[in-house]
């Protein structure tokens, strides 16, 4: 019995081992076939490769040439009576410098505002202020000369002219100017 019983062990062993061996040869294919599949798949997909791009150098954005236009009241009053789109579209992005003598001064929205005469006419031209010029208008009074600036330009739909975000030039001086643009 020894010899049936030791037979039967080696048998089972060999058959053991032999099933080991075909699972491993079986999961060897299928790796090496998975790898396969892998890299024909890897060789369909796109590569990206990061790219160092230099940086754009920083230019400032081409600024529009400001002009200075200088108006007096009447002057400005006639440009926008013959025609009031040509004006504004002159004026439109450019500063406008205008010399004339006090006819009003108040406030709009708490901010300061003075009126423009006209000569030889009852127009006025509105010029409207932030409020933090209010310490320099309170310095004027009615009847006195001063250059102002604005790059806000309009008529208004009752057909006054107005002067938005405006500033007071320096070379205000208080009295009648000695010349005319």
């Amino acid at each position: 019995m020894n010899n049936t019983s030791d037979n039967a062990g080696y048998k089972k062993l060999l058959k053991s081992t032999g099933i080991f061996i075909a699972m491993f040869v079986a999961m060897c294919w299928v790796l090496t076939k998975t790898e396969e599949h892998d890299k024909q798949v890897q060789s369909q997909i796109a590569v990206t490769t990061p790219v160092q791009v230099a940086p754009t150098p920083v230019s400032e954005p081409a600024k529009p040439k400001t002009i200075v236009y200088r108006y007096t009241p009447k002057e400005l009053q006639d440009a926008f009576d013959a025609n009031e789109v040509r004006i504004t579209h002159k004026l439109n992005g450019n500063l406008l410098v205008l010399n004339g003598k006090i006819s009003g001064i108040g406030l709009s929205f708490n901010k300061p505002v003075i009126d423009i005469s006209v000569p030889n006419s009852y127009d006025t031209i509105k010029v409207f202020f932030d409020s933090g010029a209010v310490d320099m208008v309170s310095k004027f009074n009615v009847g006195d000369f001063v250059r102002v600036a604005s790059r806000d330009v309009s008529l208004n739909p009752f057909g006054t002219i107005h002067l938005r975000s405006s500033s007071v030039l320096s070379d205000t001086n208080n009295k009648q100017p000695s010349h005319v643009w």
